[in-house]
Order: structure tokens, then C-alpha cells, then sequence
């Protein structure tokens, strides 16, 4: 299997995630792009996009699929949609299968590691180099993620394909 993920609006603390907002903006496409050709243009897509607001948003996922039109202008592909997951917004995260397909999105811990106070110290010549172990600036901050988790038959060559995500309003 391929994991894909796509995190958005770092550095969230716990305390302005609210029940009674939107997550995702029902504006905007998510999309993993896959180039099988070495051309660094798009031949394959997989769209995610979100219907609903506050509470009660469900992310849909379309792909892969070849796109309507390549490059920075994005549609969203005609077609069944391959699988659907409620938002996450608490500590128990959903997560939808269908046909081999698995998603999730919603809120998680931030995943970088970053010790952005020696970075600062280094820049300012008070350090030479980083310390081991360093300080997670971002320990306790939460993002916004779309995780994706599908046979890697569906992807192509993996030795050849390059995978990028892009957003489009």
C-alpha cells in the first residue's frame, strides 16, 4: 500500500479547534497529483473535496483518475466517488474504507519536529549547531490532515511516479 498525506493550517493550538466551525472550506479542492511520464505534468488525480460545514463535513475522495484539465486549473472529475469519511474533530480519529481504499481527515497533532529556538540561537551566532535531543517547537499543535491509504497498484510504477498535492479554490 501508498500512504499519501496532506497537513494544512499548522500550528493550531488544541483550544481554537471548535466543534462549531468548519474544518475544511467547502471552496477549495485537495488534490495528490501522480506524473507516470517524467514530464512533471499531472496524468493521474485524486481529488478530495468536502461537503457540509461545522460538524457535520464529510470528505469525498474521486481517483485516481486522469484530470479534466491539467495543471493550475483544477475541476473536480465527473464519476462515483471512490470513498467518503466523516471530519475528524476529536481525539478518536474516523476513518472510512472502500474498496482498499482508506481515508481520514481531520484534526492531529502537528508531525514536524523543528527545534525553531537553537534554529533562532544559530542564526543569531549564540549556536553552532543543533542540539541532541532538541526542543519540538510544536509539541501540543495540531493541523488539519487528509490521509489517503490505497494499494500502490492504483498509483503506477512507484520507482517512476512523482506524487505532489496541490490546493485550488
Amino acid at each position: 500500500n501508498v500512504v499519501l498525506a496532506l497537513t494544512l493550517s499548522d500550528v493550531l493550538p488544541p483550544g481554537q479547534i471548535q466543534l462549531g466551525r468548519s474544518i475544511f472550506d467547502p471552496r477549495v479542492l485537495y488534490q495528490f497529483k501522480l506524473d507516470n511520464n517524467g514530464d512533471a505534468v499531472e496524468d493521474l488525480v485524486i481529488q478530495a473535496y468536502v461537503v457540509g460545514n461545522a460538524g457535520n463535513q464529510v470528505m469525498h475522495v474521486r481517483g485516481q483518475v486522469a484530470p479534466v484539465v491539467q495543471g493550475a486549473s483544477s475541476r473536480i472529475v465527473k464519476g462515483p466517488v471512490t470513498v467518503s469519511a466523516k471530519v475528524s474533530t476529536g481525539s478518536t480519529p474516523i476513518v472510512a474504507e472502500r474498496n482498499g481504499v482508506r481515508l481520514f481527515a481531520g484534526v492531529r497533532d502537528d508531525p514536524f519536529f523543528f527545534d525553531l529556538g537553537r534554529f533562532s540561537a544559530i542564526l543569531a551566532g549564540q549556536a553552532s549547531s543543533f542540539a541532541n535531543p532538541g526542543t519540538d517547537a510544536f509539541a501540543g499543535l495540531n493541523t488539519y490532515g487528509i490521509v489517503i491509504e490505497l494499494p500502490a497498484s492504483m498509483i503506477g510504477n512507484l520507482a517512476t511516479t512523482a506524487v505532489w498535492a496541490t490546493t485550488s479554490r
